[in-house]
């Protein structure tokens, strides 16, 4: 038995219609939605404002660390450091008679690691672990006057590079009054009076330092500087890699965001060393220019797939039709051969024989 009928192929899409159109700038949009989601997404100042407007400020799972170091981590023992003062004359004449006197003699032996000036009476007034005490305000100005006095390049050279978060949090009066530098980020930056002093300040600057505290955590370091740099950003959440260099002063309580009381280390300083980050800035005419390159590129590939789809359907319906015509052929010859073969002759067309004849 012969079947005329081809099976049936769903017919392409007619990319070149409007409503199939649009379904590719649909689809065409919908792509680069996506990837401008994720380019906002993987932006760590995205979360940082997220956490803050869902009231989830990330300083409150600041935490210190109280945990013994594993046996198998052992730090490193401390070496003695001895800064070297190039500015100041190192050696005496062999005639010169120094006389000091016992608190001279003190801070000649316990000093050794502070800077010339640093008056360890004030020091000793100091206590960790509670805020800052009018007592204290000796010291307080005694270190930000050395600050003053003293050339910002020679701090550096003659601030501890060795020192981090652990040995401030844990040996506060050991460090007490010498200079560091901490490298960290600063998340937060308040503007506050400095209140009546002798030194002719007006204000100076609260900032948030987090800084490595080993256990690939990030600790808190408050900062109070006297200058900030140029177009250093003032705000209140923000994150921008900073170095400082300063006095270790004490360890005052703070309050997080849920309630729970901490205590961090504070520097005082005179500056930041700050280097602002180049903004990415997107052109919107390339914007345009891509998205127009992509469209065309969208259009042509569509516009040949239907040219070969039509030729290729045309191709299919010509050889179909040239297959059906020999099969009509061969069916008229394969009737005629059953006729001349067939005993029973044809009946003949027109009135039935009449019974009487």
């Amino acid at each position: 038995m012969l079947h005329f009928s081809r099976k049936s192929r769903p017919r392409p899409p007619n990319y070149l219609a409007r409503r199939e159109q649009r379904r590719l700038l649909m689809l065409v949009f919908l792509l680069m939605g996506t990837v401008l989601v994720m380019v906002r997404v993987s932006s760590p100042e995205f979360w940082a404002t997220a956490l803050t407007a869902l009231g989830m400020d990330e300083q409150a799972a600041t935490e210190v660390d109280d945990r013994p170091t594993p046996p198998e981590e052992k730090e490193p023992e401390e070496k003695e450091y001895v800064p070297y003062y190039p500015d100041l004359p190192q050696e005496k004449s062999d005639d010169e008679i120094e006389i000091l006197s016992p608190y001279e003699r003190q801070q000649s032996v316990e000093g050794r690691n502070r800077l010339p000036g640093v008056d360890l009476q004030y020091l000793a007034r100091v206590e960790d672990n509670r805020p800052r005490h009018s007592s204290e305000r000796a010291a307080w100005l005694n270190l930000f006057e050395l600050l003053l006095d003293n050339d910002p390049e020679f701090l550096e050279r003659a601030a501890r590079n060795d020192v981090g978060y652990v040995q401030l949090f844990r040996q506060p009066a050991e460090y007490r009054g010498q200079l560091v530098t901490l490298q960290g980020e600063a998340r937060r930056v308040e503007e506050l009076p400095f209140g009546k002093n002798e030194l002719g300040i007006e204000k100076y600057y609260k900032l948030y330092l987090k800084v490595p505290s080993g256990f690939q955590r990030f600790r808190l370091v408050f900062v109070y500087v006297l200058e900030l740099p140029d177009a250093f950003p003032q705000k209140f959440d923000m994150r921008q890699e900073v170095e400082v260099t300063g006095f270790s002063f004490k360890k005052v309580p703070y309050a997080r965001a849920d309630g729970a009381t901490e205590v961090a280390p504070v520097l005082l300083a005179r500056s930041i060393r700050w280097e602002p980050e180049v903004e990415e800035t997107i052109d919107p005419l390339h914007v345009a220019w891509t998205t127009g390159g992509i469209l065309a590129l969208v259009l042509t590939v569509t516009w040949f797939y239907y040219r070969s789809s039509r030729r290729k359907i045309a191709t299919n319906d010509a050889a179909a039709g040239s297959l059906g015509a020999d099969a009509v052929l061969r069916f008229s010859e394969e009737v005629d051969q059953r006729r001349e073969a067939s005993p029973f002759p044809e009946p003949r067309m027109g009135r039935p024989p009449d019974e009487s004849d």
